[in-house]
């Protein structure tokens, strides 16, 4: 395989140079936005560290995105799509983990079928979706962990339910990009950055907002115990 392998893959792409795609390399920063406005929120310390984590690892998705679109080369695909694959999976362990408080043990299986699913899709997935099809799962991560805040967690609900509905509309705009090279030769590629930033920022508020509520049931709990024992 030829690591230096020139990809035309998304509609702005027109020839091989560094400038080809300037609105997918400029609308890559939309995740390094968002990971500054995580970090500098003020939050309990539980869900600081949560945050910081997470603020981190969108940068790099960011930074990797932007190399990705600026070179249009295979190696930096790898680093771009290996870079959206850590934060999506370390999202998942750290709301499973913090949250949902599952056992260790159910979140290494789910974590595991799920890259499973993502790699089938990937492999043999073909539903018209532009290559979008393994982000399907993704969608299914957010569905499925709406629903559980909808029964546990008022305050992380919000957040998640929020992401959960604007996500298929984020993936639509991914899929179509190539469709629309005729009428519209940017692309909607650029507008999947923005729109997967903002989602992913929402994901991140409702980790937050998970962490503090369960450490404040938490310590609630501790309190009255020892109230009790006064």
């Amino acid at each position: 395989m030829n690591l230096l392998e020139a990809l035309d893959l998304y509609c702005e792409r027109t020839d091989p140079s560094l400038w080809s795609e300037p609105f997918n390399i400029v609308s890559s920063l939309a995740f390094v936005f968002a990971a500054w406005l995580l970090w500098r929120r003020q939050l309990p310390s539980e869900a600081w560290r949560e945050t910081r984590r997470l603020a981190v690892l969108l940068a790099l998705v960011g930074l990797c995105g932007g190399i990705f679109h600026a070179t249009g080369e295979r190696w930096a695909q790898w680093f771009d799509a290996g870079a959206a694959l850590l934060a999506a999976v370390v999202f998942l362990q750290r709301y499973l983990s913090r949250v949902v408080r599952a056992r260790r043990g159910g979140i290494v299986l789910t974590v595991f079928g799920l890259l499973v699913l993502w790699r089938a899709l990937k492999s043999f997935g073909d539903l018209g979706m532009s290559g979008s099809e393994p982000y399907l799962v993704a969608w299914l991560v957010l569905a499925s962990l709406s629903s559980w805040a909808a029964r546990k967690s008022a305050e992380s609900l919000p957040w998640m339910l929020a992401a959960s509905c604007l996500f298929p509309l984020a993936l639509a705009v991914r899929s179509v990009d190539l469709r629309v090279c005729s009428a519209w030769p940017v692309g909607t590629h650029a507008a999947w950055h923005v729109l997967a930033a903002f989602v992913a920022y929402l994901c991140a508020r409702g980790l937050a907002a998970g962490c503090h509520e369960r450490s404040g049931s938490y310590h609630g709990l501790l309190t009255s115990a020892t109230l009790l024992q006064r």
